[in-house]
């Protein structure tokens, strides 16, 4: 149905001029709309990144906390004891909650290779957590320790207290005496609880499998 306007001397269709105008009040709303969930949106985010800041602040905070680590037993195997022997793995409390690890390994044959895998687990959730599973040539870690960082900072904890001194390779007994930790040593967070490290040496492409393998709990 046209329409007739007497003072534009026009005839329109009044339908299309409501539709119209419907559309334009539509696009209003719906740029409202919009701007409405960006401004959501914004402060969703501000008030993600405050939630992120406060576990930030609360982490930091619980790390000016002096945690004690507490060893409960560490076990020490060679697989090929024609290859070597442990003649000593001990663990020792010299003071309350303190304790200190001693080894002794007698080699009976040159080790000239040895791939290491390092691994800590977290087990006081139901279903235990690996948190380190590292691996890294043992004889070139005193070579390149830029290449081995990670590695060699874990190295650095024990290796004043051993002979392993020198890259491969090793034709004489190897030895850690008094070996303790603290836990502003390790360059990672620690959450109390329970958990296992074990330390995995491949020598030689297979031909000796020596593991030691620690349980213990930080309070």
């Amino acid at each position: 149905m046209l329409a007739y306007d007497s003072q534009t001397n026009e005839i329109f269709d009044p339908m299309k001029e409501i539709v119209a105008k419907t559309f334009v009040k539509n696009s209003l709303v719906h740029r409202k709309s919009i701007g409405l969930l960006l401004q959501l949106y914004s402060h969703y985010r501000r008030m993600m990144c405050a939630i992120s800041l406060k576990f930030l602040i609360i982490s930091l905070l619980y790390q000016e906390v002096k945690l004690i680590i507490q060893i409960d037993r560490i076990n020490c195997s060679s697989n090929n004891v024609a290859f070597s022997s442990f003649e000593m793995c001990r663990l020792r409390y010299y003071k309350a909650n303190c304790q200190e690890f001693s080894f002794y390994i007698k080699m009976l044959k040159t080790v000239t290779h040895c791939d290491t895998r390092l691994e800590a687990i977290y087990l006081t959730p139901k279903i235990p957590v690996k948190l380190l599973n590292l691996s890294f040539d043992a004889c070139e870690i005193l070579q390149s320790s830029k290449k081995f960082s990670a590695a060699r900072r874990i190295f650095d904890i024990v290796a004043k207290k051993t002979n392993f001194n020198h890259t491969c390779p090793y034709a004489h007994n190897v030895f850690g005496s008094n070996i303790t930790l603290d836990s502003n040593q390790i360059p990672y967070v620690q959450l109390n609880g329970k958990y296992s490290v074990k330390a995995t040496f491949n020598i030689n492409h297979g031909a000796n499998i020596i593991v030691v393998e620690g349980f213990g709990k930080v309070v």
